[in-house]
């Protein structure tokens, strides 16, 4: 899965669910850390939405930071999971001896559990709903001032709350609508 992948939004969902699903299959729970070091790939946009769907809290790996800033991230933030692009095999090797084989998801080939594999064999079944005001980030800065430092985004940050007005889709995917948050709720705010 690479840049050139198209996925429809019903196949993103599922592929969503599923790597959320898989990274609790792999013992992680809501709250637990995951370090991200991936290309810009579609697999980069599946991890991030499942990581907060999952509810747990991303934690975005620079790549053109040195391994020893990455140890020192994986440290600060209580990391319980890479997810890695592969071709970052090497770089990676003393943080994956640090996680162990079972919390290290490797897109492409490289050591650790296959994020493909991981995607085929876990359940696509609902998540529940993540509390607004739980972590669902830490982004650390590039430690120009000495040590990268992490500055927590709650998921209340992430998505914005609904304008008054918000785009409605049909099942089907046939067309679009614009509706009222009050009519899609049953006409509460008093539009007609």
């Amino acid at each position: 899965a690479g840049p050139e992948r198209t996925l429809t939004f019903a196949e993103l969902g599922d592929r969503v669910t599923r790597v959320a699903n898989g990274l609790l299959a792999l013992g992680l729970q809501p709250g637990d850390r995951v370090l991200v070091l991936q290309s810009n790939s579609t697999t980069y946009l599946e991890t991030d939405l499942a990581i907060r769907a999952a509810g747990l809290v991303r934690v975005a790996l620079n790549y053109r930071l040195h391994p020893g800033d990455w140890a020192r991230i994986a440290d600060d933030s209580g990391a319980a999971a890479l997810v890695y692009d592969a071709r970052f095999a090497e770089q990676t090797a003393d943080l994956r001896s640090g996680l162990g084989n079972a919390r290290v998801l490797a897109v492409g080939d490289g050591p650790g559990t296959a994020y493909d594999l991981l995607v085929q064999q876990a359940a696509a079944t609902p998540l529940p709903p993540v509390d607004a005001d739980s972590l669902c980030g830490l982004h650390y800065s590039s430690g120009t001032t000495g040590h990268p430092k992490g500055a927590q985004r709650p998921v209340v940050r992430v998505v914005p709350p609904l304008p008054p007005r918000v785009l409605t889709a049909d099942r089907g995917g046939a067309g679009l609508g614009v509706t009222t948050v009050g009519d899609a709720i049953g006409g509460v705010d008093g539009h007609a």
